[in-house]
């Protein structure tokens, strides 16, 4: 039976075979550095990557006897996005785990006990193996943990008034913290001004809502919400642009990695390059308004709006306004 475990400390916490999950791969890191230390010692471990690993490479993996070491330590990632091949492998194994093996199996979403739509697939591994979550419990955890991993600082007053404009949203924290971070790149300190400088009075960031309106066609919306970040004088039209930036180049990716014949399903948040679920479900959702020549125009449009901010041709966010409009699907 499914052996759930959080935040335990100590060995308990890294049994032989294990499956850790979160919502944001980054709370995987220590956890599995940990149980690679406890099983691999400074030997480590055989790193795979489960998105195009064929079943056969893995069950050779598992079943290899060490050489010159107690124990074969095995390090699956990114399983998420395994082929249901992979996975019925994996389950085979399992049935009969070679006792000379160590393995680690990471997996970024949700896979607590109380989300109802688990597939089945997956729920017949959560029987077989050991599982602990790295979700952080709380919204202030949240902060804490990803601060951490990203060598970032945070005001204590920021931090408690980011943890109450969320309202225990760990979606949101998610955009507010991708964003605060940009921000901050150079700095790495957050502090409580710049939340006052970015975030709106409720719901999600101001510019994540602009972006969002432009990603999915909502013309009076975006219309809307651009003139309310206009009269910002601490907003940075540049630096939206390069967040829209990215986003096409996501949807590039997307495209490729279809044409890969790889079904949107399969593909992982850091394919796209993002670090967590959230923003790639998101994109996803308005893909479709997005082919790829579509993309590939509004990449072109973006280099010349970047160059005319840079160059200083006319008031800034009526440049972005009239550049956006023209690329935006409908």
């Amino acid at each position: 039976m499914r052996s759930e475990e959080r935040g335990k400390q100590g060995a308990d916490a890294l049994p032989q075979n294990l499956l850790i999950w979160a919502g944001d791969a980054r709370f995987l890191d220590e956890a599995s550095a940990a149980w690679v230390l406890r099983w691999g010692g400074p030997d480590g471990a055989a790193n795979l990557a489960a998105p195009g690993l064929d079943a056969g490479q893995l069950s050779m993996e598992l079943n290899t006897l060490p050489m010159w070491s107690e124990r074969q330590v095995v390090r699956l990632r990114q399983t998420e996005s395994a082929s249901d091949e992979l996975l019925k492998a994996l389950a085979r194994y399992l049935d009969n785990p070679a006792p000379s093996t160590a393995l680690l199996v990471e997996f970024t979403g949700d896979l607590s006990p109380k989300k109802k739509d688990i597939p089945a697939k997956w729920r017949s591994l959560l029987e077989r193996m050991s599982v602990r979550s790295c979700q952080p419990g709380s919204g202030r955890e949240y902060i804490a943990k990803r601060l951490r991993a990203e060598g970032f600082s945070m005001a204590p007053e920021a931090s408690a008034a980011l943890d109450e404009w969320a309202c225990g949203d760990l979606g949101r924290l998610v955009s507010a913290l991708d964003l605060l971070c940009l921000y901050r790149q150079k700095e790495k300190r957050i502090s409580a001004q710049d939340l006052d400088a970015l975030l709106g009075t409720g719901g999600t960031p101001k510019e994540w809502d602009l972006q969002d309106a432009f990603l999915a066609g909502r013309k009076k919306t975006f219309l809307e919400l651009l003139e309310k970040v206009g009269q910002d004088p601490d907003s940075v039209p540049l630096m939206f642009v390069g967040m829209v930036s990215k986003q096409l180049r996501s949807l590039l990716l997307l495209h490729g990695h279809e044409a890969g014949e790889i079904s949107r399903k399969e593909i992982s948040p850091k394919q796209l390059g993002f670090n967590h679920p959230y923003p790639a479900q998101k994109l996803i959702a308005v893909a479709d308004k997005w082919p790829e020549s579509r993309v590939r125009m509004a990449l072109g449009e973006m280099f010349e709006l970047d160059l005319a901010l840079k160059r200083d041709q006319g008031p800034q966010w009526a440049l972005v306004e009239r550049h956006l409009l023209k690329m935006m699907p409908s």
